[in-house]
């Protein structure tokens, strides 16, 4: 009896990290760009652990729109405030360029938070960079804007010239890592019971 509860504990664990939302937090693109119509959403606070020290300068979306051959990149008034190991800091702006950047740790379908406004200090390797949640607004019309992307495949802090400085976070829950747990434990249940 004490198993079978554990089984089913094990098995809606697993389910829900299925259909979980990301801890993360997701970055979400939608509205019209072109006219000025568009809207950043960052639905949870996201934090990038400093793997290499440098000053953030990016937040790149992986392999988020196929690229149309233009750059174009609307900047928000709207701002976002930051924290560095926990403290908040000053406010930073937002502009998107959507791809074409195939340089160090970006490629052409990335697309391109950059931060612009007070600059951000250089991090030390270990520190903790976060951006806190909220709904960018306001951002300029640009003709040509490629916002048609998708889903991220994951998304990582660069410096100035996309050199990645975190690890990639992924946007969606690895399900794989839940399997191997699932059936790791099974196997330790059944054998005890064995």
């Amino acid at each position: 009896m004490k198993e079978s509860f554990i089984l089913v504990s094990l098995l809606m664990f697993f389910v829900a990290s299925l259909f979980s939302q990301d801890l993360f937090g997701d970055i979400i693109i939608s509205g019209d760009f072109e006219t000025g119509n568009g809207q950043v959403a960052i639905t949870n606070d996201i934090s990038f652990e400093v793997t290499l020290a440098g000053a953030p300068r990016r937040i790149l979306l992986d392999e988020f729109l196929t690229f149309d051959g233009s750059i174009q990149g609307p900047s928000s008034n709207a701002g976002v405030t930051y924290a560095i190991n926990g403290v908040n800091q000053n406010t930073i702006f937002f502009q998107l360029f959507d791809g074409g950047v195939n340089v160090n740790d970006s490629t052409e379908n990335d697309l391109h938070l950059s931060f612009f406004g007070p600059n951000v200090p250089t991090l030390s390797v270990g520190d903790t960079f976060t951006i806190r949640a909220a709904t960018l607004t306001g951002f300029s019309a640009a003709p040509g804007f490629n916002s048609t992307g998708g889903t991220a495949e994951g998304i990582f802090l660069t410096t100035a010239d996309a050199t990645r400085i975190s690890p990639i976070i992924n946007s969606v829950p690895e399900p794989s890592s839940s399997l191997l747990f699932l059936f790791s434990s099974l196997a330790f249940f059944r054998r005890r019971r064995a």
